[in-house]
């Protein structure tokens, strides 16, 4: 075998693994973003005398069901203007409501 084939090989194989990874990361996406109107509901409820805008909301449920809780703290802390001991109380608050 040669090295420019063996070279073609490598590269075939790195190809199949980055599509692999691409496409298992865009079915997470879909997954993540179909957020069900009851967890909105709730995160507006858990969030509502802080006076969250929607997307806000949103983008805290995403982050959360994704169980990327740090984002969604510095999120929750940005949109309430809230310090960390509070913000994360919510997120876990929330994490426990919507992640089974």
């Amino acid at each position: 075998m040669t090295s420019t084939e063996f070279l073609s090989i490598i590269v075939s194989i790195l190809l199949i693994v980055i599509f692999y990874f691409k496409l298992r990361s865009e079915k997470t996406l879909t997954r993540q973003l179909s957020v069900r109107s009851e967890d909105l509901e709730l995160a507006k409820g858990v969030l509502s005398r802080y006076h969250v805008k929607p997307e806000d909301i949103h983008e805290i449920v995403v982050l959360i069901r994704s169980g990327r809780m740090i984002e969604a703290i510095k999120n929750i802390r940005s949109a309430t203007g809230l310090e960390l001991k509070p913000s994360k109380d919510i997120a876990q608050k929330l994490q426990k409501a919507l992640v089974p």
